[in-house]
């Protein structure tokens, strides 16, 4: 990684929210981080089964500080979408 930080997010996602997620996630969402002050990269894991609807985010932030910054507003196709979400960061 480049950075002296990152940002992990684990994230179960409604099976009936699961189309509406993935184009906000991949479209909106991690374009808008990455071209955010102290983001440097982003990357977007998925559950190998096709029966779990997890995601993995990984953000490559500038310093470990640069995490306040995602807790920006997300999009209602974020926040109505998310069973259950897990937030990580360190250096």
């Amino acid at each position: 990684m480049r950075g002296a930080g990152f940002l992990a997010i684990w994230s179960d996602i409604a099976p009936n929210n699961l189309t509406d997620y993935r184009h906000w996630l991949t479209r909106e969402h991690t374009t808008e981080r990455v071209t955010t002050k102290g983001f440097l990269a982003s990357r977007v894991f998925r559950a190998a089964r096709a029966d779990i609807h997890r995601f993995f985010i990984l953000y490559e932030l500038e310093a470990p500080q640069g995490a306040r910054r995602a807790c920006l507003p997300c999009a209602p196709q974020c926040t109505n979408a998310m069973v259950a979400t897990y937030h990580a960061a360190a250096r």
